[in-house]
């Protein structure tokens, strides 16, 4: 085992959490069919440029995910779309959390690169958003990878160029998969490390200059360039419009970065702040939140020694985690997964920490021990008593309810995970082991995340895709003129499951227009809709639901009523 690369180890553990019924679930609304939609427009359009949403332009996030969900959909066109639009995304995590592991290892140990790859792989923020082909697991993947290829130019003396290059071409695409938050965290991190540390001399190991015969040039950062900027360049030149009537400039940089940060957009619950994200933190992290505190304390203990790669690294990712902390703490749009971007560092620093700890033992970590296990017991919990905290690290409304009957019992699930994970800490103290208390983390968190990606994620999916209703509705085999609504939906499944021909329909009077209409008609709605487009529609129509009676979506048929004789039905 100990001949096998570390990056390899970590890349089949990557793949083991990651891709197992990866397309089993359809996808779930509102973010995942919503880019989906965008990439599909890609193909239909044969424009891969200028991304686009129904009748306009879409500009509110950059086109990596776009590109690859139009590949993937491309390769797996209509048989398997939810396998070709995750795939790319969980493959960009299994880079991610590779790159991640090795760079770790480099700097600490082989073991912390081992615990730093279980940590990323299994902690809730990353399993979850690993499957959903949405943008916020390919940012942080590519950020944290290439962050961490700077941190290896900066603190090992025997690192080559490449590790520098590797990092500069990573925060390229990172640049595209969210805009420029892929690159400010890891930059302000390195900078700030810097200036604590003032071994300003470091910094030529950035590989900003490249000897190249006898000149010098800045090979890395015209690498970063080439990829990042030209996409932004041609979308601010181009132009479209978006729904909005905005410019790419105006709603990209005005609207969605600027706006988000000072005034609060797209929120559909104000509320977060800074203790709110410790509660998303901690959720995120289960249940490797129990070596948190010793890992921040491994960063305020280190002296960050021009050989001390290990305390270096500590130090660099505590300052990395601080700056994503005030960045989220201040904007004022806050979503849950806003935190994402805060989680890998901490989990290096939970790996340095248990990599000290199986070697000192929990002794002399007694406080950061007690510190940690509370974290564990608070966390734990909180998901005994709300499980839907895990569902709302990856969705966009809190609001709407929770199928908890239709669940069985998760809460139950999570409060034995913790209760196992805290005895396993217990009588790691008593014995005196640290090595019993990493792998009760290690343990506990390989069950957790086995449980989270390949049960509980699958059954979450009915109550948040409308697969299952467009699967239905194909099963009808309707007419090409069949009218189809969306009945007080915008929920965007609508739309990629419709191709893009579903009308959206919120006003009853042109509810009961369309139901006027001779012939069959499809609706699709909620379920908790349903009374309302029973009154709206009246008698001139019976209601039929088609399919599914589960979940929330449902599909229905406006029948016409039967015709009368005399007043009498016949």
């Amino acid at each position: 085992m100990s001949r096998i690369p570390v990056w390899l180890v970590a890349a089949l553990l990557a793949a083991a959490a990651f891709l197992p019924w990866l397309g089993s679930v359809g996808l779930f609304d509102p973010w995942e069919p919503h880019y989906a939609e965008v990439s599909r427009q890609m193909l239909v359009r044969a424009d891969w440029v200028h991304p686009w949403w129904r009748e306009a332009g879409f500009f509110s996030k950059p086109p990596l995910v776009l590109w690859t969900g139009a590949v993937g959909l491309a390769l797996a066109g209509d048989v398997a779309p939810e396998w070709g639009l995750r795939l790319p995304v969980a493959l960009l995590g299994i880079a991610g959390v590779a790159l991640s592991a090795a760079a770790v290892a480099r700097l600490a140990s082989r073991r912390a690169g081992l615990l730093a790859a279980v940590a990323l792989v299994t902690s809730p923020f990353v399993a979850l958003l690993a499957r959903q082909a949405i943008p916020d697991l390919p940012l942080v993947a590519l950020s944290t990878a290439g962050g961490l290829c700077f941190a290896v130019a900066l603190l090992d003396e025997g690192a080559g160029p490449g590790w520098a290059r590797t990092g500069f071409v990573l925060l390229g695409f990172a640049a595209l998969a969210k805009g420029p938050i892929g690159v400010a965290l890891p930059a302000a991190a390195i900078f700030a490390w810097l200036l604590v540390t003032g071994e300003w001399s470091r910094a030529g190991r950035l590989g900003f200059l490249t000897r190249v015969g006898p000149v010098r040039l800045p090979l890395g950062p015209m690498a970063f360039l080439a990829i990042a900027v030209p996409w932004y360049v041609a979308m601010a030149a181009w132009p479209g419009r978006d729904e909005s009537g905005w410019t790419f400039v105006q709603r990209f940089w005005l609207h969605d970065h600027l706006r988000r940060v000072g005034a609060g957009a797209h929120v559909p619950v104000q509320g977060g702040g800074w203790f709110a994200y410790l509660g998303w933190l901690a959720v995120g992290t289960f249940p490797w939140v129990a070596a948190i505190p010793g890992g921040l304390g491994e960063a305020v203990r280190t002296r960050a020694e021009p050989s001390d790669a290990r305390g270096g690294l500590a130090l660099l990712c505590a300052l990395w985690a601080g700056a994503g902390y005030l960045l989220v703490g201040f904007t004022a749009t806050r979503y849950p997964h806003y935190a994402l971007p805060i989680v890998p560092p901490l989990l290096v620093l939970a790996a340095l920490f248990l990599d000290r700890l199986v070697d000192e033992g929990p002794r002399r970590h007694a406080v950061a021990g007690v510190l940690g296990a509370t974290a564990l017991a608070a966390t734990g919990w909180a998901l005994a008593r709300a499980p839907r905290l895990l569902t709302t690290l990856f969705t966009y409304d809190p609001r709407r309810s929770w199928p908890g009957a239709a669940l069985g019992r998760p809460g139950a699930v999570l409060g034995v995970l913790a209760a196992a994970a805290l005895i396993g800490l217990a009588l790691a103290a008593v014995r005196r082991s640290g090595r019993l208390a990493a792998g009760s983390l290690v343990a506990a968190s390989l069950l957790s995340a086995a449980w989270i990606s390949w049960v509980h994620w699958p059954a979450l999916a009915i109550h948040w895709t409308q697969r299952e209703v467009f699967a239905a509705y194909r099963g009808e085999n309707p007419a090409p003129d069949e009218p189809v609504v969306a009945w007080l939906m915008n929920w965007r499944g609508e739309t990629f499951y419709g191709r893009n021909r579903v009308a959206e329909v919120a006003d009853p009077a042109r509810m009961r227009e369309i139901a006027a209409r001779p012939g069959r008609i499809w609706v699709v709605t909620e379920a908790e809709r349903l009374p309302s487009l029973t009154g709206v529609v009246g008698p001139s129509r019976r209601l039929r639901v088609a399919g599914p009676t589960s979940g929330r979506y449902r599909l229905v048929e406006l029948l016409e009523p039967p015709p009368v004789d005399g007043g009498a039905p016949r």
